[in-house]
């Protein structure tokens, strides 16, 4: 029996994972359930200098928001740190959602 991508639940499996490594983070009061990669921190040079780039993935499934979901420019929390999002994806499933993230530092 060959096995397709229709046969998979690929919700469940999202649900399965998040479970095994239980993070969350915060969005507009709410606290969301999350699976987050490591926390990237490097610096980049640019034409004015060098500038520091701490960037974070979180994935988290859709089905959480009943509403808006967020977007570029909101501000999360995670870890204790704010984190302001600079972009967000779907899969063509639309089953999760990666917002990719900077710390925001004073």
């Amino acid at each position: 029996m060959t096995t397709t991508l229709n046969d998979i639940d690929m919700d469940a499996d999202l649900v399965q994972i998040i479970a095994d490594c239980p993070q969350s983070y915060t969005w507009k009061g709410a606290s969301y359930v999350c699976a987050a990669d490591d926390l990237t921190k490097g610096r980049r040079g640019g034409e004015a200098g060098i500038f520091q780039e701490d960037t974070l993935n979180l994935h988290s499934r859709t089905a959480l928001f009943t509403g808006a979901r967020p977007k570029g420019g909101d501000q999360v929390t995670y870890g204790g740190a704010a984190y302001r999002i600079v972009s967000t994806k779907t899969g063509p499933d639309d089953l999760m959602i990666t917002l990719t993230c900077e710390e925001i530092t004073a």
